[in-house]
């Protein structure tokens, strides 16, 4: 079944676990999100770690791993959300166990306590979803990492002036010797994820106590769209409501003509959801979309 991330709270709050071994730099975090200026700022500490997790959809016929080698931020090494999942799964990229996941970010250089910036070369697309996966793990209850997402990502960097480089000579990394040395005691923080049974429960309960929000398009929501994957319908989970996630970025181009996205203005994300109804759900929420991207 699909991953889900859910959340229980209906505000635009963002809660944060407090990472067990938590650097100035993660203390001085106010938000998920950081801009290229603070990258800029900030990437040459040595707890700042950069991940790639770019994704696409298959029909763009577009390679995450062969673009970052092409083109990329100074010192970022590739996390392959298709690569570290549940095996056991015929699901693609299903979250991982919370042993291969911590096994995963120490062998690209992630130990405790560090920052790791997320970003892809769409804008906002999949970083999330390596921000996501970061922030449900847990080690002895705490999270050993903070995971924040670059707004607008590779282009937003490019357009701001960053350098990047290319080939296959990625930086020498020293594997996160305390993060892989846990991974044996690691766990998921279970209140940020559900499962297909769990909003099974909420669709036959008439959504009563848990209110599914599905990030699709309004056509692939409406039924009006195909999916893009063969033999999937579209439609959605009755009672469940519709906030496409397009909706809440904001386009932009580099000098070079080259889109992405940001995230758009917290003031405007308020305004979108408040129009879809979520805000006034009062109920934990649950989101979904295609793959769980």
């Amino acid at each position: 079944s699909p991953t889900i991330m859910a959340t229980t709270t209906t505000s635009l709050t963002v809660r944060r676990a407090i990472p067990r071994a938590m650097s100035s730099t993660a203390a001085a975090l106010t938000s998920p999100l950081v801009s290229p200026r603070w990258l800029k700022d900030n990437m040459s500490k040595s707890e700042v770690k950069i991940l790639d997790s770019s994704w696409h959809m298959p029909l763009l016929k577009r390679s995450g791993p062969a673009e970052f080698l092409k083109r990329r931020i100074p010192t970022s090494q590739f996390f392959d959300i298709d690569a570290v999942c549940d095996k056991a799964s015929n699901m693609p990229h299903m979250l991982p166990t919370p042993s291969d996941m911590c096994l995963a970010l120490a062998d690209l250089g992630v130990e405790e306590g560090d920052t790791v910036v997320c970003y892809d070369a769409t804008g906002i697309f999949a970083a999330p979803r390596l921000w996501w996966m970061c922030s449900c793990l847990r080690i002895n209850d705490t999270m050993p990492i903070t995971p924040v997402v670059l707004d607008g990502g590779l282009n937003a960097w490019i357009a701001s002036g960053g350098e990047v480089e290319s080939g296959e000579g990625l930086a020498a990394v020293e594997k996160g010797v305390r993060i892989a040395e846990s991974a044996g005691v690691a766990t998921y923080d279970a209140s940020r994820i559900s499962n297909f049974d769990d909003v099974r429960r909420a669709v036959d309960d008439g959504q009563a106590n848990v209110q599914v929000v599905d990030a699709r398009s309004a056509g692939r929501f409406g039924g009006t769209e195909p999916e893009p994957r063969p033999g999937l319908p579209s439609g959605h989970a009755p009672g469940s409501l519709n906030v496409p996630f397009s909706s809440l970025l904001v386009s932009a181009e580099t000098p070079d003509g080259d889109k992405y996205t940001t995230m758009a203005p917290v003031e405007d994300l308020k305004a979108r959801f408040d129009a879809a109804g979520v805000s006034k759900v009062g109920k934990p929420l649950v989101f979904s979309c295609g793959t769980g991207v």
